[in-house]
């Protein structure tokens, strides 16, 4: 995948489980569901072509990836830019996704989860940074769902920041 429309296809496309993405800076200017660049409902893997060369950046107009169900795994993707009530980066609704070698950093939600915010489902993060993300709770993470699980390994979790309550990682609800 080289271009935002390429991308957002195969996303939406049931018959692609590996995309390969090239390198590259992804600028999303539309949303496909609600209000994220990217919605995944099924099992798909996102992986960079070149580890540390894709950032996925929604540049502050909505969140970047929205994930409902499904087992996502997403390898090696910055993912930037993200701005929604909850969860700025990444929202997680249901499924169980793996991230592996991913940046979560710069992105903002109006209330709680900046980088992460777990409202069902269950991620695991392995060798991530989590990074420079803002809410009111839980600027890294929020972990808010009955039921929710979030995993860290190897991860570096820094410079967040909430003006209320678990500037890097708030527990509200679930397990980590």
């Amino acid at each position: 995948m080289s271009t935002v429309s390429e991308l957002t296809a195969a996303v939406a496309d049931a018959a692609v489980a590996h995309i390969v993405i090239a390198p590259g800076t992804y600028r999303f200017t539309g949303s496909m569901c609600g209000s994220s660049a990217l919605c995944i409902d099924r099992d798909v893997t996102m992986e960079a072509a070149v580890a540390d060369t894709v950032e996925l950046d929604a540049q502050g107009q909505r969140g970047v990836i929205y994930i409902s169900a499904g087992l996502p795994k997403l390898i090696n993707l910055e993912i930037k830019g993200g701005h929604r009530t909850n969860g700025g980066g990444v929202s997680i609704d249901g499924g169980l996704a793996s991230f592996v070698g991913c940046t979560i950093s710069s992105n903002s939600a109006e209330q709680s989860g900046g980088g992460v915010h777990f409202a069902g489902g269950s991620a695991s993060f392995v060798g991530c940074n989590l990074s420079w993300n803002t809410a009111n709770n839980g600027g890294g993470v929020h972990v808010a769902g009955d039921g929710s699980s979030a995993s860290f390994d190897d991860c570096t979790i820094s410079r967040n920041t909430a003006t209320q309550n678990g500037g890097g990682a708030l527990l509200a609800d679930g397990t980590t």
